[in-house]
C-alpha cells in the first residue's frame, strides 16, 4: 500500500492540476451562499437530531480528503464520513435504510465543510476504483458526486421548512459578510 500511495500521490498533481475546476467553483459558491441553514431545512419532515458531537469529525474527514494525494486514503475517509452519518442515526435511534434516508445528513456535513475541488476528488476516487465501482465504496463515490451535482444548481427549491423571504434574507446576510 505504501508503494502504491507513493506513485499515485504523484500521478494526483500530474492528473488534476492547481486551477480550480469551474464545477468545484460553482459547488462552493452555492455552499458558501447557504452555510446558515440547519438539518430541518434539509430534511422534508422537521425531526429533533442532535449531531454537534459527530459534526466536527465528519467535516474534518471532508477536509481531509482534498489534502490527501492517494484515491485509497481519499475512500477511506469517505468511508470515514458515512461511519459519522451511520453513528449520528444511531445515536438519535434512527435506522438508516438507504440513500434517501443517509443524503440529508450527507448534504449538511457537506455544506458545513465547504470541501475544496471535491468533485474532482470523487473522479479520481472513481479512476481509481476502476471495474470496483459496484462495491460499497463505489456506491458512496456516486453518492457523493451525485449530491456534487446536486449543488451545482442549489436553491431555494431544494430546502425545507423556511420561507423564500427567509432563505433570501440569510443569503443577502451571507453576502455582506454579516452571516457565516
Amino acid at each position: 500500500n505504501k508503494i502504491y500511495d507513493y506513485i499515485m500521490e504523484r500521478l494526483n498533481d500530474k492528473l488534476f492540476p492547481k486551477e480550480v475546476n469551474p464545477i468545484d467553483a460553482k459547488i462552493k459558491e452555492n455552499c458558501t451562499k447557504v452555510v446558515w441553514i440547519e438539518l430541518s431545512n434539509i430534511m422534508q419532515t422537521k425531526q429533533n437530531i442532535v449531531m454537534d458531537h459527530m459534526l466536527p469529525d465528519a467535516i474534518s474527514y471532508f477536509k481531509k480528503i482534498n489534502e490527501e494525494k492517494s484515491p485509497r486514503k481519499k475512500i477511506i475517509y469517505l468511508k470515514e464520513i458515512f461511519n459519522c452519518i451511520f453513528n449520528i442515526g444511531k445515536f438519535n435511534g434512527k435506522k438508516f435504510e438507504g440513500v434517501d434516508d443517509e443524503m440529508p445528513f450527507l448534504n449538511y456535513i457537506f455544506i458545513k465543510a465547504q470541501p475544496e475541488n471535491i468533485f474532482d476528488n470523487c473522479r479520481y476516487m472513481e479512476l481509481f476504483l476502476g471495474e470496483k465501482k459496484d462495491k460499497v465504496e463505489g456506491q458512496k463515490v456516486t453518492e457523493l458526486k451525485g449530491l456534487c451535482e446536486l449543488l451545482t444548481k442549489y436553491t431555494y427549491d431544494n430546502l425545507y421548512n423556511i420561507t423564500i423571504s427567509e432563505y433570501e434574507e440569510n443569503v443577502e446576510l451571507v453576502k455582506q459578510g454579516i452571516l457565516y
